[in-house]
């Protein structure tokens, strides 16, 4: 009997997640500052991309804050309208696999 081919491979899904937000997805870890309109509702405070969900997708960012601890959340749209990206990070992992949660940024009481 012949086996049916997989429509969706990870790859595939992959590149068809990283087309559907414009190819600019923001990687884990990266520092991101609120911009003065949405202020209220982030506080001043920088925040970091935390570590994307499996089964929320790569439109669903978790926000932490300084001490760690995970704040909100947004989607790719509105860190790229209401943010700025003071560092971008490295980091090639997006779902944090094996990887531990993120500590207290350096100098966080």
């Amino acid at each position: 009997m012949k086996r049916r081919r997989r429509l969706f491979t990870a790859r595939r899904i992959t590149i068809i997640s990283w087309v559907a937000y414009w190819g600019e997805i923001i990687p884990p870890k990266s520092v991101v500052i609120a911009n003065l309109e949405v202020r209220e509702i982030y506080g001043k405070e920088t925040l970091r991309v935390g570590n994307y969900c499996r089964g929320d997708g790569f439109n669903c960012v978790f926000l932490v804050d300084r001490t760690g601890t995970y704040v909100n959340t947004t989607d790719q749209k509105a860190i790229r309208e209401n943010f700025s990206v003071f560092e971008r990070s490295d980091e090639t992992d997006l779902y944090g696999d094996d990887r531990p949660i993120l500590e207290a940024l350096a100098g966080a009481a």
